[in-house]
């Protein structure tokens, strides 16, 4: 993954996701941005796959092998949660516009969660950058057995070996918080409930 054509590639998609968290912190415009995210998150996925998996494929060493799961389940789960969000998203629009002739407000409690949701998707955005970046130009410092390391294993041994720990942390937590993301998406399924939506607008 030293090509410049391949640093380019990658440049390209870093740059469109930065727009896109951009356009969903923007009122009028978060459906589009979640539209657009969801679009180069799937692009994304085919894109990143072949390399993560070449490297997944001869790798005998534990923590690249987590850290190549660790992408792959990030980035599928990213996108179940953007399918998830729109499509709770345009269906309360439709019924809510239908009804009461207005844009959809979410009650507070929701406003919350999607917060949560966007930052979240940063945050597994920032952790699979690092990820990636280990992977591709960091690789050879990632190649030790970790059950021998941790057998041996104190501050030293941690100051030494901190690209593998890094990457070993960063990839766990790109897992949980991805875990996380459907768990909050899946709470706006109670937004489908027009009584909930009834009781707002009173």
């Amino acid at each position: 993954m030293s090509s410049s054509i391949g640093v380019l590639n990658y440049f390209a998609f870093f740059t469109l996701y930065i727009i896109c968290f951009v356009f969903i912190y923007q009122k009028f415009s978060e459906l589009i941005g979640f539209s657009i995210l969801i679009v180069v998150n799937l692009a994304f996925l085919l894109f990143v796959l072949n390399d993560v998996m070449s490297i997944l494929q001869r790798s005998i060493y534990f923590v690249p092998m987590i850290a190549c799961f660790g992408v792959i389940v990030g980035v599928v789960l990213n996108s179940v949660v953007l399918i998830f969000i729109l499509m709770m998203s345009n269906n309360l629009q439709a019924k809510y516009t239908k009804k009461y002739g207005a844009p959809i407000t979410l009650p507070k409690k929701y406003q919350n969660k999607m917060e949560i949701v966007k930052r979240l998707m940063i945050a597994s955005f920032c952790l699979g950058s690092i990820i990636l970046y280990s992977l591709f130009y960091n690789y050879d410092n990632l190649k030790h057995n970790f059950l021998a390391m941790l057998k041996d294993f104190g501050l030293k041994s941690l100051y030494q070996h901190k690209e593998i720990f890094v990457t070993l942390g960063a990839s766990l937590a790109l897992m949980g918080i991805s875990g996380k993301q459907v768990f909050d998406a899946n709470e706006f399924s109670k937004l489908s409930r027009q009584q909930l939506m009834d009781k707002h607008v009173k």
